[in-house]
């Protein structure tokens, strides 16, 4: 055998390897530093401060015992571990201060379980009171208030007297995992979580074989808001805050929106009739440009065809007054026929009506409606008289209306004093002022 584990023989590699199936079944025993064989069934293997006692069985071992020497008064000879089988059934075991015989017998028969039982429970609450509670018959489950959830366990067995045991424990619902064996029959354990617990015990003799067993439930009663229907409540309240936290903010930003959506609404509607005003402004001073560049090029066409008509009306006068200085000179060589025709074609042409139509064209668009309001306000006025109007609106001169009515400046003064007159105008009026405003 060589430290740590057990090795054997494979026949067909013909080489020592390592016996796992063995040494798991041996567990700590592996590492053994002797085997003592028993009987033909039986091994004992020793470690220096413990053995155990082995049976083979369908090719495979079984512990049947082990016993750890942890008192110092009896423990075996250090690197000198023995046990000395007498008989099948009887060992020596060699120690520091003596020998300890094994009756295997009585090792096999201490594997039956004797009665174990809770002796009492003890809880303390958080200002330190303790609750005792004695265990009575067979009563397995209690519950205990959260704040009492420092819990200590004592357990007690129907085990002859004298013979010390040990115990291990195991809280399912925790941890799960089984404690050392150990003297003390009393096991505690502190802020333990609500929710349901199974302590389960088991009592080992000397040799460590199980020699009872038992299990207790509790409870630990959750706190009243750790309760389910509490958290269903709670999170019923929760999701209904949350909800209506969500609607509330959700109302606001639409609100917000609203109101944003709103607020641009205006300022682009504002916008729109700043552009629009704008525009219409724009327009109306192109208008007004257009109008005024039109008004000037029809008073230009106005003013064009007035002083062709002046001129036209003063060379014709000049020419009749040509002619009569001629027919006075020349009076029976100068005949009388020819004079009185050139006279009337020059007058005619002085009182032609195509001059005048065509003023009151150009005179009609530079000034709109001038003559219909002017006869409406006034009834009584004369064509002449409009067309006297028409010069003092556009104010010409007496000098140049003369030729363009064909009559003498002295007539046109008389006819300007009858037609104040009509216009009923006081004497401290300007008749030219009167008619440009009106």
């Amino acid at each position: 055998m060589i430290s740590k584990v057990i090795y054997t023989y494979d026949d067909l590699k013909d080489s020592i390897v390592v016996y796992d199936q063995l040494n798991a079944s041996l567990g700590v025993f592996a590492n053994a530093h002797r085997i003592i064989q028993q009987n033909e069934d039986s091994y004992w293997f020793v470690l220096p401060r413990k053995i155990g006692l082995f049976n083979w069985k369908s090719n495979q071992l079984e512990k049947v015992m082990e016993y750890y020497f942890n008192d110092p008064r009896m423990s075996l000879v250090e690197k000198f571990e023995n046990i000395v089988p007498i008989t099948n059934q009887h060992s020596i075991i060699c120690l520091e201060q003596g020998v300890a015989l094994i009756r295997n017998e009585l090792v096999n028969a201490t594997a039956t379980a004797e009665s174990l039982r809770f002796k009492r429970i003890t809880y303390t609450y958080k200002d330190k009171a303790e609750i005792k509670h004695p265990v009575q018959g067979d009563q397995k489950q209690l519950r205990i208030p959260y704040r009492g959830n420092q819990v200590s366990f004592e357990v007690t067995s129907a085990h002859s007297s004298g013979k010390q045991l040990l115990y291990s424990f195991n809280l399912n619902g925790l941890d799960n995992q089984w404690s050392k064996p150990e003297v003390t029959n009393e096991i505690s354990f502190s802020r333990l979580p609500s929710g349901n617990y199974n302590l389960e015990v088991k009592a080992y003799n000397a040799f460590g074989n199980v020699v009872g067993s038992g299990s207790y439930h509790f409870e630990i009663i959750p706190l009243w808001y750790t309760r389910t229907w509490v958290i269903v409540l709670f999170v019923l309240l929760v999701g209904i805050i949350v909800f209506v936290s969500i609607k509330k903010v959700k109302r606001h930003n639409r609100q917000k929106q609203e109101r944003l959506l709103s607020t641009q609404h205006k300022e682009l509607m504002k916008i729109q009739e700043e552009q629009r005003l704008l525009t219409e402004k724009e327009m109306v001073k192109l208008r007004n440009d257009n109008l005024r560049k039109e008004l000037a090029f029809k008073s230009n066409q106005l003013a064009s065809a007035t002083m062709a008509s002046i001129r036209k009306n003063e060379v014709l006068m000049e020419l009749k007054q040509e002619l009569i200085r001629q027919k006075e000179v020349l009076q029976y060589r100068f005949p009388e026929k020819y004079f009185e025709k050139l006279i009337r074609m020059i007058e005619r042409d002085m009182t032609s009506n195509e001059d005048w139509d065509t003023f009151e064209k150009y005179f009609d668009q530079a000034h709109v409606n001038f003559f219909s309001r002017l006869k409406e306000a006034y009834p009584a006025i004369t064509p002449k008289d409009l067309r006297l109007c028409a010069y003092l609106k556009m104010n010409l001169t007496t000098k140049e209306i003369a030729p363009l009515l064909s009559v003498s400046p002295r007539s046109v003064e008389v006819h300007r004093y009858r037609l104040r007159k009509r216009l009923e105008l006081k004497p401290e009026d300007n008749l030219t002022e009167f008619l440009i405003a009106f």
